[in-house]
């Protein structure tokens, strides 16, 4: 088992939680060039948890062990199908998706 995200972050696009996770405050580029970015639309509150939950899965294999007291407790998904929803509120979730209609993409998929 491992753990499930739906990112619920403005429009669906694909990767959209790439600018999220990547989000910083560092720039390559010198002060006095003008750009555009991205990251002006990221909310840096949910990019920050969204940082710790993937570092902290890194280092250790689960999302939850360090900085537990920054963010909610993320279950791994099994039969309740518990997911968590990256957004402004962070909410764990149930996993509409997961149903007898899924199931058979995953055999076809994966056996």
């Amino acid at each position: 088992m491992t753990w499930n995200a739906i990112v619920n972050l403005g429009e669906a696009t694909h990767g959209t939680d790439q600018t999220y996770y990547w989000y910083s405050t560092y720039s390559t580029v010198p002060a006095n060039v003008l750009t555009s970015s991205s990251s002006s639309s990221v909310n840096v509150t949910v990019a920050r948890t969204m940082q710790k939950y993937l570092l902290s899965f890194v280092l250790t294999g689960n999302p939850n062990t360090l900085w537990p007291n920054d963010k909610i407790y993320w279950p791994k998904y099994g039969n309740a199908t518990n997911t968590i929803n990256f957004n402004t509120t962070m909410s764990i979730t149930f996993d509409d998706l997961a149903n007898d209609k899924s199931l058979f993409w995953n055999k076809a998929l994966w056996y």
